[in-house]
């Protein structure tokens, strides 16, 4: 049974851990940082995304899963208690391993730009596979970032 396995060991402590890294890999794109200390994430979450699950969702963002991720819904039930919603318009946080078509989320407003979608993408692996080049606003000089779908 999937609830069995812990979320994090010290909950506050790591959700914050977790929140700091989220916001320097937002801010310096093509960075890699580790966000799951140690978690083991129930199949087939990957630990990185059950961390990042626990450090956003909650009972107030909804989150839609891939089918692929439905295993796991009963540990995402226990721990962020997030309502899973069937409607991907509808979700605040989408979980997936293919990019979902971007135009069927939620892409908020002038007003509230806040209510946008999140997607979480699971990937097999960083700094193998395919090369993506990286360069636009937020980065000072172009990187690059390796990724196995």
């Amino acid at each position: 049974m999937s609830i069995d396995l812990p979320g994090f060991a010290a909950p506050v402590t790591d959700a914050q851990t977790c929140f700091r890294a989220l916001l320097d890999a937002m801010a310096r794109p093509g960075r890699v940082h580790d966000v799951a200390g140690g978690l083991t994430a129930p199949a087939p979450l990957a630990p990185a995304t059950a961390a990042v699950l626990l450090t956003l969702v909650d009972t107030d963002t909804p989150l839609w899963l891939a089918p692929e991720f439905s295993p796991a819904r009963e540990w995402i039930d226990f721990h962020c208690g997030a309502p899973i919603v069937t409607e991907i318009g509808t979700a605040g946080f989408v979980v997936c391993a293919v990019l979902p078509d971007l135009t069927t989320l939620c892409a908020g407003n002038d007003e509230s730009p806040d209510a946008s979608a999140t997607v979480i993408l699971q990937i097999r692996a960083l700094g193998v596979g395919r090369a993506w080049h990286l360069a636009g606003p937020g980065l000072r000089e172009p990187a690059r970032l390796d990724v196995d779908r």
